[in-house]
């Protein structure tokens, strides 16, 4: 028998529109992780028939499909889409730029009479680039909103710091860019196709259906932050070959 060499195990990954349904020749997405444990579960019940040779009359297959953990190291923007999964939810970019009419500083405020803020709420991270005065770069978190006949106020405070920003009066010059990406507990289901590689052995193992039931995070000093998601979904099938038509390095 052919035995598979741990270092040469991969995960790879395509979400998928429907439930249980792997999209066809997929092209998928590497995913870096420190241990997996994704295995088939097979639900059965045991006959309670009294038989008078003692034996069991029937175990009887009730149910099945797939499960297991994977354990990554958190690394920049390489996880944006279980994040989704696990939060049951979208990610919402902000884009807002000299484009937007009346967009200006002023303040501890960012105000504007686009749509294009109303979605921000307290508590969402901003990032302003190439404003008029240098000093108004940086990251910001939201402290308050107001939203009043289509004009958005947004009020700010230094992410380092924690106090008011110091914005110099003034509208967006070409280049100035406000910008960020939120993602809120939602009730959006995502759905992912799963494959586990033996390069070695040439065999593989696809999971559809998986969907992330929990997630944890373990900060501590002087560390990596790692984390674990946990999966569930439809099954387990081994082949020979890949369904993938080929993959994305993270």
């Amino acid at each position: 028998m052919t035995i598979a060499d741990t270092n040469r195990v991969g995960l790879s990954y395509v979400e998928e529109s429907v439930w249980g349904s792997t999209p066809a020749g997929p092209n998928m997405q590497e995913l870096n992780f420190t241990s997996e444990t994704f295995k088939t579960n097979i639900n059965t019940v045991t006959s309670e028939t009294i038989r008078s040779d003692r034996n069991v009359s029937d175990i009887v297959k009730t149910g099945g499909g797939a499960a297991g953990d994977v354990s990554f190291e958190m690394r920049y923007n390489e996880y944006n889409d279980l994040l989704e999964g696990a939060l049951f939810s979208n990610w919402v970019s902000t884009r807002v730029s000299a484009a937007v009419a009346s967009a200006f500083f002023s303040g501890a405020t960012i105000e504007c009479d686009s749509s294009a803020l109303n979605h921000i709420v307290s508590g969402y991270m901003l990032r302003v680039s190439n404003a008029s005065v240098a000093a108004d770069d940086g990251d910001y978190r939201v402290t308050d909103v107001v939203t009043s006949a289509g004009r958005a106020t947004i009020s700010l405070a230094d992410a380092s710091s924690g106090n008011a920003a110091t914005f110099t009066s003034g509208v967006f010059v070409t280049g100035t860019m406000v910008q960020g990406n939120h993602l809120r507990n939602g009730v959006a289901l995502h759905s992912y196709t799963i494959e586990r590689s033996f390069a070695d052995v040439s065999a593989y193992h696809a999971l559809p259906g998986m969907r992330i039931g929990s997630m944890s995070l373990e900060f501590a000093t002087q560390a990596i932050l790692t984390g674990t998601f946990s999966m569930s979904g439809k099954g387990l099938t081994a082949d020979t070959s890949s369904i993938a038509s080929g993959t994305v390095s993270p």
